[in-house]
Formats: structure tokens, sequence, C-alpha cells
């Protein structure tokens, strides 16, 4: 009896004792010893439960339902020496351990820099030299005088600027907007403005930067090109997007998957007719949209790059009050046009040097009717072209060269019932070699000479330019030119025609001879550039600019294109500009005024 009592007593201790909790929990807190500051993303393990946890910002950290009893707990975080220790779990409640661990100091290898002021970038619109202003991601999105994103109005300021209230193309010192160029990675592209002022030129999400200047060896623009650096994808997939009450954007980067590849697809969409009337006749009814897709590629030491850009636009307005034609069926002007580029280029980059191999292919079409399609309007432009450049940076200096082929074919007819209208065509093969070279000149002056040659027409076409610059102290810079540049395509656009503000498309034609001249710029300027203090600027510029052989379109027409075959003449411009700006890292306010005075001269 005794002996059935006593199993009886030990069967309920075990049952007891089977019933008791066997998990337990460990918290804590990793802080650095050094210091004393908490240690986020400190990685905490119980190795023999495998179990394990990151601490959050204040280093605090907590792993749940560890199994009682003797457990080894390492703590890890980069930069600093793992601890581990040993620690018995209690079979209920948690374990307090609070880690401080040591810093180690890393030896990292030795990085040279140095100092090339030619290359120091410039935000804000500023300009670096003379003739060159750029902005970066940053400055688009807090530039305070833009709603949203704008590469193009984010440029401008003093001698640069958009026509009112649309981005109908940057004026450069006097030029017309057909004599800015635009590239995407040095590709050229055709006709970026979209209709009305509905968004910008590009998705500013997908660019890094942009910078208007006319080096030796770009694109034939009088006034320069507008180059834009597209973003790089990243290794993790992101997207950024937005909406507002005319467009939506989105732009997507990431990798590929498949041997290193990246890319970047960017698309916009403007809706100005989502809410319109379709009955309703004075309303502008606007088509308007774009593409970019990039992919990138690891290749012998560099970076293969292949892209596509596309645009489209159209509009529909009136073409007459209705109450002026008594209640007649609608009568519409309509204009179309669209553009798209396809490239692929080769980028290698090694120490100071750097080598960049490219192909595309860029076209423009532009159609439209005027007048109840009394007028009907085809322009037309097509270019292949390669070139192949390098550069090479060292502490003497910097030289560039290289070398580009293009062939260049453009149309524009017009049709009509009455008169003959032009019906013109150029085809423009040309072969362009260009070198450039920029050195410092004792410790505060730094000078840099090139030339450009373009073999086309027949004959040859020397773009020289001569620059120099010179330091007075830290604060204060001084910088001036010299340069001629040619132009082979000018648009036989209206810019002053009552519509130019909702039709700022380019309507390219090449040289024809006795009808349409090469187009030449030969231009002075000279800047100075004050900084008061970090984030505190001040700038003033002058410049003079004769132009010769320029197409004076609206001098004898009031539509918004050549019906007739246009004259050319010649211009001169004159002008100066002031700037100042004030930055921090909440805040950025600018002040900015321009005069300048631009006469034509009609060629009778």
């Amino acid at each position: 009896m005794e002996t059935r009592h006593m199993l009886r007593l030990l069967l309920s201790a075990a049952l007891h004792v089977a019933a008791l909790p066997t998990e337990g929990a460990i918290v804590g807190t990793v802080r650095d010893a050094a210091s004393g500051r908490p240690v986020p993303g400190a990685v905490v393990i119980a190795t023999d439960a495998g179990r394990q946890v990151a601490t959050d910002a204040d280093g605090r950290y907590a792993i749940r339902r560890v199994p009682a009893g003797p457990q080894h707990i390492v703590v890890r975080a980069m930069g600093h020496t793992p601890y581990t220790l040993h620690a018995v779990i209690p079979r209920q409640g948690s374990l307090e351990l609070n880690v401080s661990l040591e810093p180690i100091a890393e030896r990292l290898p030795r990085v040279a820099v140095r100092h090339l002021r030619d290359a120091t970038p410039n935000s804000s619109g500023r300009g670096a030299g003379s003739e060159h202003r750029s902005a970066d991601l940053t400055d688009l999105r807090r530039h305070p005088m833009l709603a949203e994103p704008d590469v193009l109005r984010a440029i401008t300021g003093g001698d640069v600027s958009v026509a009112p209230e649309t981005p109908g193309g940057l004026h450069v010192r006097g030029g017309s907007a057909d004599q800015t160029g635009y590239a995407i990675d040095g590709i050229p592209v055709f006709n970026p403005f979209h209709a009305a002022d509905l968004m910008g030129a590009w998705n500013a999400d997908a660019f890094t930067s942009a910078g208007l200047g006319a080096p030796v060896g770009g694109a034939s623009m009088l006034s320069g090109t507008l180059q834009l650096t597209s973003k790089t994808p990243g290794s993790v997939r992101h997207t950024v997007g937005g909406l507002s009450t005319t467009h939506g954007r989105v732009a997507i980067d990431g990798p590929v998957g498949v041997a290193g590849a990246t890319f970047l697809v960017s698309a916009r969409s403007a809706w100005p007719n989502f809410s319109a009337r379709s009955d309703d006749p004075t309303f502008v009814r606007v088509r308007s949209e774009d593409l970019m897709a990039k992919v990138e590629l690891p290749l012998a030491r560099g970076l293969l790059r292949g892209f596509t850009t596309r645009s489209l636009d159209g509009v529909n307005l009136a073409s007459v009050p209705p109450e002026a034609i008594g209640g007649a069926p609608d009568q519409r002007n309509t204009f179309d046009w669209s553009a798209t580029t396809s490239a692929l280029q080769w980028h290698g980059r090694r120490d100071g040097d750097s080598l960049r191999a490219s192909v595309w292919r860029s076209e423009a079409l532009v159609g439209g009717a005027w007048a109840d399609a009394t007028w009907v309007l085809a322009s037309h432009r097509e270019e292949f072209g390669a070139q192949v450049d390098g550069e090479r940076r060292g502490a003497a200096g910097t030289i560039r060269g290289g070398a580009r082929v293009e062939r260049s074919r453009t149309r524009y007819r017009v049709t009509s019932e009455e008169g003959l209208p032009p019906d013109l065509e150029s085809r423009t093969p040309s072969l362009t070699v260009f070198s450039d070279a920029s050195r410092p000149v004792g410790a505060s002056a730094s000078v840099g000479m090139g030339l450009a040659a373009t073999f086309a027409n027949g004959r040859p076409w020397l773009s020289p330019r001569v620059e120099g610059r010179l330091a007075l102290g830290r604060r204060m810079d001084l910088t001036g030119s010299v340069s001629r540049r040619h132009q082979f395509v000018q648009s036989m656009r209206n810019a002053e025609s009552v519509v130019g503000f909702v039709f700022p498309a380019d309507l390219a034609l090449g040289p024809v001879p006795g009808i349409l001249p090469v187009a030449r710029a030969d231009e002075v300027s000279l800047a100075a550039e004050l900084r008061v203090a970090p984030g505190v600027r001040a700038r003033a510029s002058t410049y003079a600019r004769e132009m010769r052989g320029v197409v004076l379109v609206a001098s004898s027409e009031s539509a918004p294109f050549a019906r007739e075959v246009p004259a050319s003449g010649s211009a001169s411009a004159m002008g100066l500009s002031l700037e100042g700006e004030v930055s921090a890292a909440r805040y950025l306010a600018m002040v900015r005024y321009g005069l300048q005075h631009v006469r034509y001269h009609h060629a009778l």
C-alpha cells in the first residue's frame, strides 16, 4: 500500500513539472563601448536555438521562445568586435543581456583625390564658366520657381530663358529656340517639347543632372546643347512617380537578373481632356505622352548601354470662333508631332581616362492642317550617326578629342489648293573631327583651346574656341571666351504665330543651295562670380554675338509655318545678366535679372 501511494506522489510531481513553462526570452540593448550610443542593426544570435534578431534604431532587441537551459549567444555588428557569451535561459520570464561592443578600426586603401577646377560642378542654374549652366536632381526638386521638376526651366536665368508660359525651347543669348540642341547621354534627340505646356520636356525622375553648354565637337547648334544624364539603375528595384491635374508620371529602375544587367523605364501621359465636354468647340484638345527605356550591362571593363526614347503629341483647336460662322460645323486646326531616338553606347573609364563609342538613329515627324485644311504641312527629319571620343585628365590638364560621322535627311513640304507652296529636301552627310585641351597656368589661372572641323557640302566648316579663367583669391573667379559655331539644320516654324505657344515643334530643314544657307555665330563673353560665404553667391556676365545665315520665318509669315520659301538674314545680340543665390540644407533663395538687345536684319 505504501509503495502504491509513493508511486502516485512521484507521478503527480512529474506531471506538475512537465506542465511548467520550458521556454524563456532574451531581451536587452546593444551599445558602443566607446561612445555609449545604441548600435542599430546589430545581429543577436542564439546559436543553439537557431534564432536571431536585429536591434532596432535604439539598439534594443528581443528573442522570444528560447528553450530553457544553457545557450550560446553571439552579438555581431559592422565595425565592432563580435561578442560571445554563455547564458542560462530560465523556464519562464526573460533574461536581460545588455552588451557593449568594442569598435574596431578598418584600414582602407589609400584614395588619391586631385582637384580639377574645370570639372567643379555647379547647381541651381549657375554658370560654371561664361557659357555653361547646370542643375542636378536636388536642384530640380527644390527649385523655388518650379511647381514640378522641369529640366528646361531649371536651367533658365539671366541670359537663358523660355518663352512665357510654355517650355517651347530654350532661348540662349538672343538666339531662337531652334538654335539650341538636346541630347541624352550624349545622343541627340529631336523635338522634346510637349503641347500647351502640360508637362516639362522630360520626366525629371529619370535623370540625375542637366547641363547647358557648347563644347568643341558637340552638336552643330549656334546656342549649344542641353545635355541630360540619365539615372544609373540601382541593384534594388526602385519606383518613383507622381500625379497632378495635368499629367501622371512613373520611373522604375532595378536589376534585370542576368549578367549584372540593370534597367530604367520612364513613362508620362497628359490628360487635359479628362473632364472636357465633347461638344465644346472652343476647347483645345491635346494629346501628350513620352517614354524612355534603357538597359545597361557591364562589358569589357566598361558599360554597354542601349536606350530608346519616344514622344507623341497632338493639338486640335478651333480655327475660328463659333459665333463667327453662325453655328456652322466645327472647323479645326490640327498639329501632330512625334520623335524617336534609338542608340547603343559603350563607355569605359580607367584612372583619369575615358573612352566612349556611340551609334544612333533619331527621327522627327510633324504634320498639320491650318485654316480648315487649306494648308497641309508635312515635315520629316532623320539622322544616322556614329561617334568615338576620348578624354584624359591629369594634374597637367585635360585633353579631349574624337570624330563623328552623320547622315542627315530632312524634307519640308506644304500642300495647298492655292499657290505653289514649298517642297524642299536636303541630304547632308558630314564628318566632324574635334579636339580641345585645357591646362592650368600658375596656381590661379587656366586656359583652354579647341577646334572642330566639319566637312559637309563639299567644304570644311571650322569652329574654334578659346577660353580662360582667372581666380582672384579664393572668393572670386573671372572667365571669358571667344568662339565661332555653325548650324546646318534650321526650323521653318513661325515662333511668333498665334498658336506658337501650343505648337512648339521644330520643322527641320537642312541647307539647300541658293535657298537655305548654313548659319554661323561669332560670340565673345565675360563673366565674374563672387562667393561671399558658403552657400552665398553672386554672378554677373555680359556677351556680344553676331549671327549670319539665320532663317527669318516670322518676318513675312502669319501662319504657324512657312508657306513660302523663307528669307534668311543676320542678327546681332548684346546682353548682361545679374544673379544672386543664398542656399542651405532646407531653403534656397535666388534673384535673377537679365537684359538683352537683339536686332534682326532682313536680307532683301
